[in-house]
């Protein structure tokens, strides 16, 4: 270990220890049996109970909640000091899940729990929500023969952007893998897991962005698998 301070400097032989300290801070929201949303300055809010949340690079946190009254989705920004409400839950389309967000354009993906649906929230736009659907590619009977489907995603309980191919993947409840096009919105089918009725939660590693890490509820695991392959 050297050690340079100005014009000195000192040579250490022996290892240097050092210990990292970090504090957890409460930015929002009351702890306690409080199940509803209560907007307006971060000191006062509350939530519902928070099944996922994903932050862009404007400063916004935003916080998916499945149960509570209301289900739906809000945002939080801690310059503004506000937590403000952005959509219930789409009649018919299921609870909303866990979303993530397109680095490139800063848009927000939001899972709803049942079928090809999802919420896209464009920051353009102010995030007025627009319900959007999967379209699930066509595979030819070369690309059958070689293992592919057509995808399905019903039950998809989390969404997450990959750098390497800028595809947005899902699992669903029944064990279906696969990705889409956030802009053309075209969707395949990746993998069948073979793990099938269990929720899971996905997130890519930014080192590493060919690599998606997944974790299943009621299974004391943590998968990885390279989408490059």
């Amino acid at each position: 270990i050297s050690a340079k301070i100005g014009d000195r400097t000192a040579v250490y032989d022996n290892f240097f220890r050092y210990k990292t300290q970090l504090n957890v801070s409460t930015i929002a929201g009351v702890r306690g049996n409080i199940n509803y949303f209560t907007g307006g300055p971060l000191a006062t809010a509350t939530f519902g109970d928070i099944i996922g949340i994903t932050v862009d690079n404007l400063g916004n946190t935003f916080v998916a909640m499945n149960s509570g009254n209301p289900r739906g989705l809000a945002r939080v920004n801690e310059t503004e000091n506000v937590a403000a409400w952005v959509s219930n839950d789409v009649p018919g389309k299921g609870q909303f899940r866990a979303p993530t967000i397109d680095p490139r354009t800063q848009i927000v993906y939001v899972p709803t729990d049942g079928g090809q649906s999802y919420l896209e929230l464009n920051p353009i736009n102010l995030w007025i929500p627009r319900v959007r659907e999967i379209v699930s590619y066509e595979p030819t009977p070369e690309e059958i023969a070689n293992g592919d489907r057509k995808l399905f995603l019903n039950y998809k309980h989390s969404f997450a952007y990959c750098p390497w191919d800028n595809q947005i993947y899902s699992r669903s409840w029944g064990g279906i893998i696969g990705k889409f096009d956030p802009q053309s919105r075209v969707g395949r089918f990746v993998i069948d897991d073979g793990q099938p009725e269990v929720e899971s939660y996905l997130a890519f590693d930014p080192l590493e962005p060919h690599m998606m890490y997944l974790c299943f509820q009621h299974r004391q695991c943590i998968y990885r698998m390279d989408v490059s392959k």
